[in-house]
């Protein structure tokens, strides 16, 4: 990542506007690795949401506040939550579907 970073601060370019041959194969290779470190960060973000949302409404957390700070609507945040919540709540031992309902409505109650 910081090989990106250095070319881009640098400005290191041939007159022409591309790097010198030497460095556009380690450049190459410093942008994949970037792209796959925010690929793998989306990954995680995605997967990290719903049960912090969860969380959060069940501590009486405003859902439009929730949504707002994730970067998304109410309906957004709602329906990433019930994908992850819904296998859940099949089965009783991960999720009481009281606890289920609780945040379902609190949800549904905020979409505009």
């Amino acid at each position: 990542m910081s090989e990106v970073r250095t070319v881009v601060e640098t400005g290191e370019r041939a007159s022409n506007g591309v790097l010198p041959r030497q460095r556009q194969k380690a450049y190459r290779s410093a942008v994949l690795d970037e792209l796959a470190e925010l690929a793998s960060l989306t990954a995680w973000t995605r997967r990290a949401f719903p049960p912090l949302l969860h969380r959060a409404v069940l501590a009486g957390v405003d859902p439009r506040s929730i949504a707002e700070s994730a970067g998304c609507g109410v309906a957004e945040a709602h329906l990433r939550w019930h994908n992850w919540a819904d296998p859940m709540v099949h089965d009783n031992r991960a999720m009481a579907l009281r606890e289920y309902l609780l945040v379902h409505n609190a949800l549904a109650h905020c979409i505009d």
